[in-house]
């Protein structure tokens, strides 16, 4: 696999960070859906 030759340091933290970005954006939305799906 590429993340094997790629260094952690370098390629697996980035795309790690970019997981957890990922993750975040998306519960973010779910939990706005659902407040508002509370109010109405």
């Amino acid at each position: 696999m590429l993340n094997s030759i790629v260094p952690v340091s370098t390629g697996g933290y980035y795309s790690f960070l970019y997981l957890l970005f990922y993750f975040q954006i998306i519960f973010s939305i779910k939990k706005n859906k659902s407040e508002r799906e509370l109010y109405i």
